[in-house]
């Protein structure tokens, strides 16, 4: 990780830090993704163990083992019900996002205003949405989309307001980004791994 960061603080001087984000995303998306394998797949598993039926669970298997997993998890979607149901909707997600489709973006957006969906996964699917959103999108309004994230107690907050930072920092809004980048510090229940990231981020910015 040291690597990484002695070449953000190059990418700094040079003043690309445009590029920042665009270079260094993937890192946090590989961690939320992984976030949302770890909890959705664990719904999915409730959902299997409390229902008679394990219709849901064969056609979620069968589409992901499918040649085209889009268009299997498509075909299984009216069979599916629950956390698999779900799960497919993160599955579709992440795949389009794997493969750089803009519509990675939307797919997320629909999840997190998914009435059916427990306030936390919806809360992962907004975060993802604004992480997976073009370069070319308002920065401001990627920030409007994040700020319920980033302005209230949550599990998601020190990584909403990391990427917020991060779309400061495209924007050039270097203050703000070092506020959000305290503002992490001082959480209390966040990995040291986060805490460390923004405090290198913050030691970067004020050099």
């Amino acid at each position: 990780m040291a690597d990484i960061f002695d070449e953000i603080e190059d990418e700094l001087k040079q003043d690309r830090m445009a590029n920042l984000w665009s270079k260094y995303g993937v890192y946090l998306i590989a961690a939320a993704i992984a976030v949302v394998v770890s909890v959705a797949g664990y719904q999915g598993y409730q959902s299997w163990q409390l229902s008679t039926k394990t219709s849901a669970a064969d056609s979620y298997h069968t589409a992901l083992q499918s040649e085209d997993v889009l268009a299997g998890l498509a075909t299984a979607k009216t069979e599916l019900t629950g956390g698999y149901n779900m799960l497919a909707g993160f599955s579709k997600a992440g795949l389009l996002a794997e493969a750089g489709d803009p519509a990675a973006e939307q797919a997320y957006v629909d999840l997190s205003s998914d009435p059916q969906i427990e306030p936390l996964y919806q809360d992962i699917a907004l975060l993802l949405s604004v992480m997976v959103a073009d370069n070319r999108q308002s920065s401001q309004a990627l920030l409007d989309r994040l700020s319920p994230l980033m302005s209230t107690a949550n599990a998601l907050q020190g990584l909403a307001l990391e990427q917020g930072a991060a779309l400061e920092i495209r924007s050039g809004n270097i203050d703000n980004a070092k506020q959000k980048l305290e503002q992490i510090t001082n959480l209390t229940e966040i990995s040291a791994t986060l805490r460390r990231r923004a405090e290198q981020l913050l030691t970067i910015l004020d050099n």
